[in-house]
């Protein structure tokens, strides 16, 4: 066998069996394929506007960054965004900045941040999100973050 052998085709072959030909208007309809065609597309438009929604929230919009650190992370239901990190469901997190609880936050590519929507009032020991409360350390502020908009979490 080399690299470029088909595992699945050498099988076949050896059981007696023969490799289908092209597929053709008979085998879709037979097999659904115009629906099946359909559905996939219609779960590519879903998971193409979540993306959309997801960059919008966590890397255009204003955002609260904080140091990642180990907690609770739901995977069921996680969305990677390509080139930026991964966004988890429902997320508890308790670390030397606070403690924050999400509906959704972003854990960045290189694992080091995770990031959440900007609150609303960047003041007070507990901070309020889109769908996330922060509830910050003593001796924890927020201060401007690098982009306008943007926070991040420092002990004074």
């Amino acid at each position: 066998m080399t690299a470029a052998d088909n595992l699945g085709t050498i099988l076949l072959q050896a059981l007696g069996g023969s490799v289908p030909s092209e597929a053709g208007p008979e085998r879709e309809s037979r097999y659904g394929g115009p629906e099946l065609l359909r559905l996939e597309r219609l779960r590519e438009d879903e998971h193409e506007a979540r993306l959309t929604d997801l960059r919008r929230r966590f890397v255009e919009g204003p955002v609260l960054v904080l140091p990642n650190a180990p907690g609770s992370f739901v995977t069921d239901g996680v969305t990677p965004i390509p080139d930026v990190g991964t966004v988890y469901p429902r997320v508890r997190v308790t670390a030397e900045w606070g403690k924050l609880e999400a509906d959704l936050a972003l854990r960045s590519g290189d694992r080091r941040r995770l990031v959440v929507p900007a609150p609303a009032s960047p003041t007070g020991p507990v901070l309020q999100g889109d769908g996330s409360t922060l509830a910050l350390a003593p001796g924890c502020v927020l201060q401007p973050g690098q982009r306008s908009g943007d926070y991040e979490v420092v002990r004074r």
